[in-house]
């Protein structure tokens, strides 16, 4: 059994979290990072990215594998 013990949401789609000590760090589909504290439940703070355009001048996203 999973119980949820709180309830963090993000401002977009999120793409990928880790999770490091009492943080949380949250990559979301709005090209933000978002950091929350979870011993306190909030968010701390928020890394905006800019997005990567290519050699055409288009957005593209970066994978690094």
């Amino acid at each position: 059994m999973i119980l949820n013990i709180i309830i963090i949401k993000s401002r977009g789609l999120v793409n990928d979290f880790v999770i490091d000590g009492f943080y949380l760090y949250v990559a979301n589909s709005d090209g933000s990072v978002e950091i929350f504290d979870i011993r306190e439940q909030k968010k701390v703070s928020e890394i905006f990215i800019k997005p990567y355009k290519n050699v055409r001048g288009e957005e593209a996203i970066l994978y690094q594998k």
